[in-house]
């Protein structure tokens, strides 16, 4: 199954944290990075609650991968994990906006193959990513590699 996973890094070296995220990704059982698009840097979108949002590198890769979207979304998770990144949880402001918090690594899973996932741990296609300009443009460049 093809799989396309958007990847983004605006703590410590992002450049280093972007290319260990897709060697643990192509490392994953199952699994294999088959395109990679060209990394963008770009500013950092919506509220934020520490570093004030510092610039993000982005890019996407898309995969072929037998694992089940679940089991895939909790394989990254890992990686993130493993890649310093801390709590994932949702904050919300007293507006009820989320408040997003820098992070070394966050890898979402754009598209599964033509899935449709919609529960309280996955969305797929992710809910947001037409909105993002740093998803669609890397995420068009994979689809077309």
């Amino acid at each position: 199954m093809k799989a396309f996973l958007g990847l983004g890094s605006n703590m410590g070296d992002r450049g280093e944290n972007i290319r260990k995220a897709i060697k643990a990704i192509d490392a994953l059982p199952c699994t294999s990075v088959d395109a990679v698009s060209a990394i963008m840097e770009t500013e950092a979108a919506g509220n934020w609650d520490t570093m004030g949002g510092g610039k993000f590198l982005n890019c996407c890769v898309r995969i072929d991968t037998s694992v089940p979207p679940q089991r895939l979304l909790a394989m990254v998770e890992e990686i993130e994990r493993k890649l310093g990144r801390e709590d994932k949880g949702i904050k919300l402001n007293d507006r009820g906006e989320r408040i997003y918090s820098d992070r070394p690594i966050d890898i979402d899973i754009l598209l599964y193959g033509k899935r449709r996932i919609n529960t309280a741990a996955l969305q797929i296609p992710h809910p947001r990513m037409q909105e993002r300009d740093f998803v669609m443009i890397p995420l068009k460049e994979t689809m077309n590699k």
